[in-house]
């Protein structure tokens, strides 16, 4: 008897321990009920030469400064991207010429202006079969690259908005969806990245630095590797080259709601933190990381989610952001025991979704 009842007890304390299980519900789904990933197209080219000419050319005469000469400083700019601290008085020299004598300038738009158009970028695409203008069906966007050229993005901000009534009115899109599998069937581009116009690249050794990186991923989500929902692919010049997609789908039925969400260990998308609408495990493991460079250095990257009136990191931050590169560039939320506590509430509610669309290649 009391062995029947210590089995009973040991199964309800592993039922209230672990509510819920997982198992497969189908391994045959309908392609056309799968929404189609995000794509992100970017150079790794992050300056354009030509476009960093024109802008020393119309800033010159009013900096008092020869154009030559400030067209070759405008590399440092691409110390936002990577955040190198070398030659540190030379950034300086340039953050003061372009300050004009303000404390800062628009780092925002300077960068936008300065990185490689989608129209010099991408020839032509074809999309379900049917070739499309380029610019129709990709949009620049900000990404954890800086601004690259995105197909079926939908969410309509790049920035966090945690206020609900800010919140735009047609965010129930549901972006593109493929009718059929095939490769003749998905999204096919022709891109140049134009070698004689790189000016600063991330990866400089001969032979890979002008190659493409293609980034997939969920498409409500801000595209940051780090967080674990995004892919990246390198694509070299001169190459065809064919990605295979794989999706899988996770839900949950309505009563594993009823639990406590500590309990069944994810969150629904009306829970947690709504920074765009609905909650994301992604998008609440970027908050944290923003959370945590801001309290650090008081600034955010220009091409992060931005928040409020945070204000964007100029070129006299990098060595701060140099400083905790490494710590804050990891999937995990542990930058913020640097100085955010373990009790901050928009931390502590990074679970998973319930609901999600995984991808992979």
């Amino acid at each position: 008897m009391w062995g029947v009842v210590f089995i009973i007890l040991d199964v309800w304390k592993e039922y209230v321990n672990s509510p819920t299980v997982t198992t497969v519900d189908s391994t045959n789904y309908p392609i056309w009920n799968v929404p189609f990933p995000a794509v992100a197209i970017c150079n790794i080219n992050k300056i354009s030469r030509s476009a960093a000419w024109n802008l020393a050319k119309n800033m010159s005469k009013s900096r008092g400064v020869e154009t030559e000469e400030l067209f070759e400083m405008m590399r440092y700019l691409g110390r936002l991207y990577d955040h190198d601290s070398d030659h540190f008085e030379d950034i300086q020299k340039l953050h003061n010429i372009l300050a004009n004598g303000s404390k800062s300038f628009d780092v925002t738009n300077i960068m936008k202006e300065l990185t490689p158009k989608c129209s010099d970028l991408l020839i032509r695409c074809q999309w379900m079969g049917k070739l499309k203008t380029c610019s129709d069906i990709f949009d620049t966007r900000k990404t954890m690259e800086g601004y690259c050229c995105s197909f079926n993005y939908i969410r309509e901000s790049d920035d966090f908005i945690s206020e609900k009534s800010d919140l735009p009115t047609n965010l129930n899109v549901t972006g593109e969806r493929m009718k059929s599998p095939g490769y003749h069937m998905g999204l096919t581009v022709l891109v140049d990245p134009h070698p004689e116009d790189y000016f600063y690249p991330l990866i400089s050794s001969y032979g890979t630095k002008v190659k493409n990186l293609l980034l997939v991923f969920n498409p409500r989500d801000f595209p940051d590797t780090p967080s674990g929902g995004l892919i990246e692919k390198l694509v070299p010049p001169k190459n065809e080259v064919f990605f295979r997609l794989e999706a899988t789908t996770v839900y949950a039925v309505s009563s594993v709601q009823n639990f406590d969400w500590k309990q069944r260990g994810c969150l629904f998308p009306n829970e947690g933190p709504a920074l765009l609408g609905s909650y994301s495990y992604s998008d609440c493991l970027m908050n944290c990381r923003i959370l945590s460079i801001h309290t650090l250095c008081k600034c955010l990257p220009f091409y992060y989610p931005a928040k409020g009136t945070t204000r964007n990191c100029g070129l006299l931050d990098i060595p701060c952001l140099n400083k905790y590169r490494d710590i804050c560039a990891s999937q995990s939320i542990e930058c913020n025991t640097l100085k955010l506590p373990r009790t901050n509430p928009e931390c502590e509610y990074c679970y998973p979704s319930c609901s999600c669309i995984t991808f992979r290649t």
